[in-house]
């Protein structure tokens, strides 16, 4: 029994050990390896971790995100002397191979996740992040969590939303400790919790869920 704990000890510190920080800057503020994310990401491994720092990431080019990464950004509120946020563009992780990503304390303009007929992406979790405009799930996948997150769309008019489930549906959903000015879709029989959540619009005919079963749920203003 010894040798058996002390083999798996063994090799969790291998995988630990193999695993690489990466850094990005995009205005020299901070000492980085790399300026641009895409750079980062295609030098990185699976199961690498890129730290991103405070900063404008905007450059009208689209994040391809091909692999299995932590992304770990300054959070919703940085406690630094600037007290910028990193700033994202658009990301799209259409492949399966993306599966496992997580991504903390980062603003995006909006996320694309799987692609419609594509295969699902498991085990995703968003984490301390606000979202401007869109977060879709279009191939749905399993284990997918959204947490103590922001929408908070700058689309006044049609407003935001985060669509979850695709063609495939979506298992095991947890969304928790979120403010949402926007939409929560949910399609494809997604079954999962949400809770400890604020909806909230200025647009008193817009819902807070859509999609659900087919028919529109509740209206804005109401928390969950």
């Amino acid at each position: 029994m010894r040798k058996f704990y002390f083999v798996f000890l063994c090799l969790c510190l291998i995988k630990f050990a193999s695993a690489n920080v990466l850094t990005t800057c995009p205005d020299g503020t901070y000492p980085a390896q790399f300026t641009g994310l895409q750079a980062a990401h295609d030098a990185a491994s699976d199961g690498d971790t890129i730290y991103v720092y405070p900063g404008n990431y905007f450059n009208g080019v689209v994040l391809q995100f091909t692999k299995r990464l932590v992304l770990i950004g300054p959070g919703l509120s940085p406690m630094r002397p600037d007290g910028r946020p990193a700033l994202l563009d658009v990301l799209q992780a259409k492949t399966a191979a993306s599966s496992g990503s997580v991504f903390m304390g980062l603003q995006f303009a909006a996320i694309q996740f799987g692609d419609y007929g594509g295969a699902p992406l498991d085990n995703i979790t968003l984490s301390n992040c606000r979202f401007n405009q869109t977060v879709a799930f279009l191939s749905g996948g399993s284990n997918i969590q959204i947490l103590n997150c922001v929408l908070h769309s700058d689309m006044i008019s049609a407003g935001g939303y985060i669509s979850i489930g695709g063609n495939n549906g979506a298992a095991n959903l947890l969304v928790q400790n979120c403010y949402f000015h926007g939409s929560l879709n949910l399609q494809g029989g997604s079954t999962g919790t949400i809770r400890n959540c604020v909806f909230a619009s200025g647009n008193a005919n817009d819902y807070a869920f859509y999609g659900v079963g087919g028919v529109y749920a509740q209206p804005w203003g109401a928390g969950m």
